[in-house]
């Protein structure tokens, strides 16, 4: 499985920030690796838009519909799935504190010093 993921509200150290208080995660998965198997399709669609990236932010949803059936048909194809998780930080603040306090030498995947404040 390959996934890619992006965030939507970070706001850096400052967390806490009440002009967003949540963060959204998007996450593409697919069997099959799509840095390989979706480029065709990828320089296609920049070629025909006549942009150097296919970026929501640049090309708005007007453009974006130029090529929602070949998207369409990419994602059938590659069994592409789309998930969006929502996040409230004020809770991602608590479980990090319980996290670092509680559970912090418990899992063997992550080194020791991940955890040590100074360090990070």
């Amino acid at each position: 499985m390959y996934f890619y993921i992006d965030e939507s509200g970070q706001t850096g150290l400052n967390l806490l920030d009440p002009s967003q208080p949540e963060i959204f995660y998007g996450t593409v998965s697919s069997p099959r690796d799509l840095d390989v198997e979706a480029r065709p399709f990828v320089e296609k669609m920049r070629a025909s838009l006549g942009v150097s990236r296919l970026h929501a932010s640049e090309l708005g949803q007007g453009r974006l519909g130029e090529f929602a059936r070949e998207l369409q048909t990419l994602v059938r194809t590659l069994s592409i799935r789309f998930d969006v998780y929502k996040l409230v930080k004020r809770d991602c603040a608590v479980i990090q504190i319980f996290d670092s306090l509680f559970d912090s030498f418990d899992n063997p995947a992550v080194p020791k010093t991940a955890y040590l404040i100074p360090l990070r």
